[in-house]
């Protein structure tokens, strides 16, 4: 896209203001035309893939600091820099810019899910032995509960969300995590493009890699 991330952050944007109209007809066209739900993957891939630069010299960056999300410990901005190497203004600059939010804010999102899902996982509301180890006790998790769901993590277990929870399911079962911001980017298993995938797109763009399997590469 060219953009930083922040230009989206908690906005939605109509998809030819960011890409194109060309581009969004031919995506638009090509979905349309999908015979069935496990088309779509595979167009996805084939149409995203030809907009792929070079890969973008924060790549490294990147992969630590989302291997640092996906991972218990610290959730504090300096703790991170020392991580990555790099003065806090840097990793505020690159957090912005890749992320659309301020270090802080992700590390904190990735602490509270990180401890959501496993209570979610035994749906044992209240036992915060679960909960991050950089929490320092329950009300400091309670209190992150509120900032992120406006409610208890035991009220929000209470609601009825079938939607989520296959979703959490599934993308654990295909993934290897739940929620895209624990994304464990070396132990996720890869996906590969099947027989039916790759003929799903071979109209389109032909024998490509999969974007979902290309973790070491990332590009902007």
């Amino acid at each position: 896209m060219r953009r930083p991330a922040d230009d989206f952050r908690n906005r939605i944007v109509p998809l030819e203001d960011v890409l194109g109209r060309g581009f969004t007809n031919r995506l638009v066209a090509a979905l349309q035309a999908a015979t069935d739900d496990a088309a779509v993957a595979p167009i996805l891939d084939a149409l995203l893939i030809e907009r792929l630069g070079p890969p973008h010299r924060d790549a490294p960056l990147i992969r630590q600091l989302m291997e640092i999300l996906a991972s218990d410990g610290p959730a504090d901005m300096t703790s991170a820099a020392a991580r990555l190497d790099i003065p806090t203004h840097a990793l505020r600059r690159l957090s912005v810019r890749h992320f659309g939010f301020p270090p802080k804010m992700l590390l904190m999102r990735a602490r509270f899910l990180r401890s959501l899902v496993r209570l979610m996982s035994t749906g044992e509301a209240a036992n915060y032995a679960l909960i991050d180890d950089s929490y320092f006790d329950a009300s400091h998790f309670l209190r992150d509960s509120g900032t992120f769901l406006g409610m208890t993590p035991r009220r929000f277990m209470a609601l009825t969300k079938p939607f989520l929870e296959a979703s959490l399911r599934a993308r654990d079962a295909v993934l290897g995590s739940p929620t895209q911001v624990l994304h464990d980017i070396d132990t996720a298993p890869a996906r590969k493009v099947g027989h039916e995938s790759a003929h799903a797109s071979k109209h389109l763009l032909g024998a490509h890699r999969v974007i979902s399997g290309d973790a070491a590469d990332i590009r902007c």
